[in-house]
Order: structure tokens, then C-alpha cells, then sequence
């Protein structure tokens, strides 16, 4: 039980996590949008240390609910993964300017 509520945690932290990492790169180049793989290697840097799997579901859980959106882009600028960007309602989660999510830390 006890790691069920671990894993529990760590899936709602790492979905706070990515939304946080997508608005901070809102100010960047690129519109703001980043790949899974970039995002997940900008995470693990300080001591994340979450899997391709992981950040995949976590981002997937994000789009379902419209907090965030994912962009096709051509392989060679994406890997063929596409590019994600946080979208207004992600914000206005973080800002608490909305109803929580159960499943965001």
C-alpha cells in the first residue's frame, strides 16, 4: 500500500513538474514548446529521475485534461515525437485560478 501512495506521489509531482517546466518556457525560444525527451532530461538534471514511460503518461494525463497541447512537427525538428506547450488552462491550474486536479500535486 505504502507504495502505492509513493508511486501515487511521484506521478502527481512529476505532472506539476512538467507544467511548471512548460511555462517556464513560455519566455524561451521556440514558442514555448518543448519535446518529451528535452523535457525529461531538464527534470532528471536535478535529480528526477524519470523515465521516457513516465514523462509520456505524464504529459498524456495533461493533454486529456487541456492543460497542455502537443504539436506534430517534422522528425528532424522533434524526433518525431512532436513538441508540447502549455496551454491557458495549465496556467490557470498553477495559478490556482481554477478548481485543483486530484491528479496534479
Amino acid at each position: 500500500m505504502a507504495n502505492d501512495t509513493a508511486a501515487t506521489m511521484r506521478r502527481m509531482q512529476l505532472r506539476r513538474e512538467l507544467l511548471d517546466g512548460l511555462r517556464a518556457g513560455r519566455v524561451g525560444a521556440f514558442d514555448g514548446r518543448s519535446t518529451a525527451d528535452s523535457l525529461r532530461r531538464a527534470l532528471n538534471r536535478f535529480g528526477g529521475e524519470y523515465s521516457e514511460g513516465e514523462v509520456g503518461e505524464a504529459l498524456q494525463y495533461l493533454a486529456d485534461k487541456k492543460y497542455v497541447e502537443r504539436i506534430e512537427m517534422p522528425p528532424a525538428f522533434s524526433g518525431g515525437g512532436g513538441t508540447w506547450r502549455i496551454m491557458a488552462r495549465g496556467c490557470d491550474l498553477l495559478d490556482g485560478t481554477i478548481d485543483t486536479d486530484a491528479g496534479v500535486l
